[in-house]
This record gives structure tokens, C-alpha cells and sequence, in this order.
């Protein structure tokens, strides 16, 4: 097994997570790749028929010194592996410039689950979906998003979302979003939307995009070896992340060691 690299190399590289594979149902992974640039990375994978890879950028405690925004686009989602890197949202016509090459390497976390409804040891049930996403929402136009309530019916609240755009068909960014009853209420398995948005970018339109999300019942526990936590965080008004600290959140049950968030 490798352990995670401690080189300042800007090199990527996969870190497996230290636990045993999952030979039954839902077959779930959790992944950190390490040094993650603008370059694309493959991430292997082994006994997956049809993954749902969701990914985060991790962000120090600190930011300062000061470390752009940085989204992981996606693509080429098989059942052996996927390609990522990270892009900074700026305008599509700024892609591949220089000032996005210079985007700070970064440790990525991935939770990669089959597609499908699974019920996990602690009978709590944890869903993996993807759709094609035809509509785009932005901050001037639109927070609309894609009904998706009916695919969750077998859930009880509350849930915990979380999403990834698996398709690099637009060079523009774009980033995942759910919501509920409205913009500012979580998704509940009464109503449930999802999509793709672009913030406050003045270019609107994108193509359309394949999205995945992954549904899980909120709590502490342990499936196959990996122990996990989903949860949600009181409501924060985030606005601007440039030389802000992040936000700290307290689990519920505390980890033997950091866990990838």
C-alpha cells in the first residue's frame, strides 16, 4: 500500500485509503490524490461495474499565504478509473492561459460508490446516481435545478448530498449544487434537486454536462472497514474565499485518525 507522499515534488500521486477492498455490496472506496495541478490525473480503479466518483479539494486551516479557488473537473468515468484535475473558475475563455497553470497543487479527496440503492451494516440506506444535466444556473439567471426527488423515495430524513460533474463537455466551469423547498433549505426526500452552476460568471450557457450524486442517511458508522460520517453544517455565510481561514465543524463521533472529507 503507499503511504501518502511527503515530497514537495508537484508530481500527483494516488494514495489508497488504508482499508481492506470490498468484496459485497455497496462496493465504496475513499481515495486521496496528492499534488493534484491543472494536469489530468488517472485514478485507477479495481471491481467497480458502473462508479460514481465524488471529489473535494482540500483547503488548509489557514489561507494565508493565499491559495486561489480551485474546483476538480472530471472525465472519461469508467469502470477501471477516471480522470481529474483541478480548474480555477474564471472565464471559459481564460482556460489553459497562464494564469491557470498556475494553479497551486492540491490534495484531492474522493469517494467513489457503485451505481445503485444499497443498504449499508447499520441498515442506513446510501444511494449513488448520475443523470445528463440539460440546465445551467447562475447567480443572475437562475437557481432552478433538476428534480430529482423521486430517485431517492426509498431514503429516510434527513440525508446528506453530495455531488460531481463526471463529464468535461464544456471547457467553462461548472460546479455541483442541490438544494430543497428552496435555494436556501437543504434537500430533504420530499424535495430534491440537483445541478450544475456557475456562480457569478458573466458567460451563463454551458453544455450539457453528466452529473453523479451520492445520498446517504445522516450518521456515524462503519461499512466494510472504512468508518464514515455524514452529516450537515449550521448554516454559514460563506461569500468570498480569497484570504479567508476555512470554517471549522466538529464531528459528531471522533475518527482514530483525519479522515478524507
Amino acid at each position: 500500500t503507499n503511504m501518502p507522499s511527503t515530497s514537495q515534488s508537484n508530481s500527483p500521486s494516488v494514495v489508497p485509503s488504508d482499508v481492506p477492498s470490498l468484496s459485497l455490496t455497496p462496493r465504496m472506496e475513499v481515495r486521496k490524490i496528492v499534488n493534484l495541478s491543472h494536469v489530468w490525473e488517472t485514478v485507477s480503479l479495481t471491481g467497480f461495474a458502473s462508479p460514481i466518483p465524488i471529489c473535494s479539494v482540500e483547503y488548509p486551516t489557514s489561507n494565508l499565504p493565499y491559495l486561489q479557488p480551485v474546483l476538480v473537473r472530471m472525465r472519461n468515468v469508467i469502470s477501471t478509473s477516471f480522470e481529474i484535475r483541478l480548474q480555477e473558475p474564471i472565464k471559459p475563455s481564460e482556460v489553459f492561459n497562464s494564469f491557470e497553470q498556475d494553479v497551486n497543487p492540491r490534495s484531492v479527496d474522493c469517494l467513489i460508490v457503485e451505481k445503485g440503492t444499497w443498504k449499508l451494516p447499520d441498515n442506513r440506506t446510501i444511494l449513488a446516481e448520475s443523470y445528463t444535466s440539460t440546465v445551467t444556473d447562475s447567480w443572475s439567471t437562475s437557481w432552478n435545478g433538476e428534480d430529482q426527488t423521486s430517485s431517492i423515495s426509498s431514503l429516510v430524513d434527513p440525508i446528506v448530498v453530495l455531488g460531481q460533474i463526471m463529464t468535461y463537455n464544456d471547457t467553462g466551469y461548472s460546479a455541483f449544487w442541490s438544494k430543497g423547498d428552496n435555494v436556501n433549505t437543504p434537500p430533504s426526500t420530499d424535495v430534491f434537486f440537483t445541478g450544475k452552476h456557475v456562480g457569478k460568471d458573466p458567460q451563463t450557457s454551458r453544455n450539457n454536462e453528466e452529473i453523479g450524486y451520492v445520498v446517504i442517511e445522516r450518521g456515524h458508522g462503519s461499512a466494510y472497514g472504512i468508518e464514515f460520517e455524514a452529516g450537515v453544517t449550521a448554516p454559514s455565510t460563506i461569500d468570498w474565499i480569497q484570504d479567508t481561514d476555512g470554517y471549522p465543524h466538529q464531528y459528531d463521533v471522533p475518527f482514530s485518525s483525519p479522515p478524507e472529507v
